[in-house]
């Protein structure tokens, strides 16, 4: 059988109110108080199940919530101190504190500002856990939820939920860490506005271009069913229900390339880009009665082929597209003069995407009706779809999550409906739709077991399954 993510500290796994409390409350007894009262919220990580990058073109993201989770505890200060104990990812017994001022995280929009708090928290900390953390009181102070003049608080961040990127770790403790300062200091936030908060945490303190999928899974994720976010309306539609004995796992690959972030970043602008060049097409032909509404989601296959595709240039040199239409309208990336982007293929990814989510839908809702496994199947073919394009039309791909993905798609007979790279990809995690049963665990064991042979990487295999943070709600201690 395959090794399932098992939390290192067993007595965190357990996820019972008393028991996280219990855990805080060695760090938070050395700490000045008012009163005994603590808050306590606790977020899963996320899985991409299908969708992905796609979500900032308009395409509907599917994600699951794993069994792993971080939790926070805050406690209100008698002084204007934030202090940060990291429990989270293995860290557990760290008793040392990061300390800051509430006034010098309220920078506002001042990116000079912004980073230098990223740079007192890179100087106090190694893990990569303080950033979300402290980029979500950040974000509360520079959008005036809290003043910086007012009350400070103790937090304390711990968890199973390891700090991989591609489950989203940034996402859910940001997200944790807003709905219990929430409760301490009183302010009062719908699950919509906490998500934008958990995003700008990510973009200020982690220079992520990052969208809202992972923190509004983390916000609304339900245990045995995949949780449908249209980026449109921002905000989680009705959950997409698997059948029964169906379920969705993760596997992290053991290696992620050192550039991901930046190849992710070239590839959003790309895709911009493209996008750009398309707008400019149909401004062209406004006096055709032809419209759009600037989402390459909203655009068809047929369509984009018939008279689109050809538009796109194949090519273009960050330079010339300056030259001929300006910058992009991506606030979160920038169009480098030197670069040579492959336009065309990034943005055709994304109008393909945002069909076969649809499909995915769509063929999922039919097996939970009927109980037809071969929908899952055809759901399975979209997946493995969706990651050649990840590879071949984005070039966010890589040996180690091909293999994987190739020998997880010679189990199919053995309940193993397909797989995919997830996340911003380059390495990192393959997402695998299957039966729950034997044959099926033990085919997923023997593909592990085959990837790990040849790559002498170990993998790591995430289950799904936790409910959201809100479900789970804000506990007072």
């Amino acid at each position: 059988m395959y090794e399932a993510d098992q939390p290192k500290d067993a007595g965190y796994g357990s996820g019972q109110p008393a028991v996280l409390f219990d855990r805080a409350d060695p760090c938070l007894a050395g700490e000045r108080r008012l009163g005994e009262h603590r808050f306590l919220a606790r977020a899963p990580g996320r899985l991409d199940v299908m969708g992905g990058i796609a979500e900032y073109t308009g395409a509907l993201v599917l994600a699951a919530t794993t069994r792993a989770t971080v939790s926070v505890t805050v406690q209100p200060r008698d002084d204007t101190q934030i202090v940060v104990y990291e429990r989270a990812g293995g860290n557990n017994g760290k008793q040392e504190a990061a300390r800051f001022e509430l006034a010098e995280l309220a920078s506002g929009g001042d990116r000079g500002l912004i980073e230098r708090i990223g740079e007192r928290v890179r100087a106090v900390s190694a893990t990569p856990w303080l950033a979300p953390i402290v980029g979500a009181v950040h974000s509360m102070l520079a959008t005036e939820k809290v003043s910086h003049a007012g009350q400070g608080a103790t937090i304390v961040a711990d968890g199973d939920l390891p700090c991989v990127e591609d489950l989203g770790f940034r996402a859910s403790s940001a997200v944790a860490v807003l709905l219990a300062l929430g409760e301490a200091w009183g302010v009062r936030m719908d699950a919509l506005e906490c998500a934008r908060l958990a995003e700008r945490a990510e973009h200020d303190l982690a220079d992520l271009p990052c969208a809202m999928s992972a923190a509004l899974t983390a916000l609304a994720g339900q245990a045995q069913a995949l949780v449908q976010i249209d980026p449109t309306g921002q905000q989680p539609n009705r959950a997409v229900l698997l059948p029964d004995g169906v379920k969705v796992v993760g596997i992290d690959c053991g290696m992620k390339s050192a550039d991901a972030g930046i190849k992710y970043k070239l590839v959003r602008a790309a895709t911009i880009m493209g996008s750009r060049v398309i707008a400019d097409d149909f401004a062209r032909r406004s006096g055709q009665g032809v419209s759009w509404n600037g989402q390459l989601a909203a655009l068809t296959i047929e369509d984009y082929v018939s008279h689109l595709r050809d538009r796109i240039p194949t090519k273009i040199r960050g330079s010339d597209f300056l030259e001929r239409f300006g910058q992009h309208t991506d606030p979160l990336t920038e169009v480098v003069p030197n670069w040579m982007y492959k336009i065309r293929s990034r943005t055709e990814h994304h109008i393909y995407e945002a069909t076969r989510v649809r499909q995915f839908i769509e063929r999922c809702q039919f097996a939970q009706r009927t109980g037809n496994r071969s929908a899952l199947a055809e759901a399975g073919e979209l997946m493995l779809a969706s990651h050649w394009s990840y590879g071949q039309r984005c070039g966010l791909g890589s040996i180690q999550t091909d293999l994987l993905v190739n020998l997880l798609k010679k189990k199919s007979s053995s309940g193993i409906y397909g797989a995919k790279i997830s996340g911003t990809g380059s390495g990192g995690v393959v997402v695998v739709l299957l039966e729950d049963n034997a044959p099926a665990r033990e085919a997923l064991a023997d593909a592990i077991g085959q990837y790990e042979q040849a790559t002498k990487l170990k993998a790591r295999v995430f289950e799904t399954g936790a409910p959201g943070a809100v479900e789970f709600s804000v506990h007072r201690g």
